[in-house]
């Protein structure tokens, strides 16, 4: 406010602001408004000078910020910049095979987990004493004993419910989303018999 000579008006003139409100009259004409001297703005505030300082180090490297915008925006201070700009080898030239995928796979080994926040009723005994219940958008059927898993993931989305046959091998379950979807899947297989969208 005290860097336009307008918005100082209009507050006088409506009685919110006084002169002596308005800090120290630096060449002000007695009581008025007082005249912005450009000097005192950069001793005020030496955004510029600050601003100019700051991108001299950026591009010297000696302090880790990327500048955001020009003018009164700030600087982003974002260290990890600093490590990966200097992490680059001497002598680095990129290889053509670096921008493709690697030649490896992941697989599922091990589900840690259980969905139930917002499920209920799902975990299930088959037949053969084998656990089944869902976590995320997976299936999961545990043999107790060994410690060891078996995964339907054939799903798109998170399962919701779970149901057994009663034969206690033939499991259905049901996925939410925008999509959703309903597998019929053998326990033993892992193989989806039937798929109803």
């Amino acid at each position: 406010m005290k860097k336009d000579e307008q918005i100082l008006k209009v507050l006088m003139s409506y009685g919110v602001a006084q002169s002596g409100d308005l800090g120290t009259d630096f060449g002000g004409n007695e009581g008025g408004v007082p005249a912005i001297d450009e000097d005192l703005d950069d001793e005020i505030n030496p955004k510029g000078l600050k601003c100019s300082e700051k991108r001299q180090k950026v591009k010297d490297g000696d302090e880790f910020a990327e500048e955001i915008e020009e003018g009164d925006q700030f600087m982003a201070v974002k260290p990890w910049m600093g490590v990966v700009n200097n992490s680059q080898p001497d002598g680095y030239r990129p290889s053509k095979r670096d921008s493709a995928a690697p030649d490896a796979t992941l697989e599922l080994e091990y589900v840690y987990g259980f969905r139930s926040h917002d499920c209920r009723n799902n975990l299930r005994y088959t037949a053969n004493g084998k656990l089944i219940y869902n976590t995320a958008g997976i299936a999961v059927v545990m043999d107790p004993r060994t410690n060891t898993q078996k995964h339907f993931m054939d799903h798109t989305d998170d399962i919701h419910s779970i149901t057994l046959h009663p034969n206690g091998r033939i499991c259905a379950t049901g996925q939410i989303g925008p999509k959703p979807r309903i597998c019929i899947w053998d326990t033993e297989t892992m193989e989806c018999q039937v798929l109803i969208t």
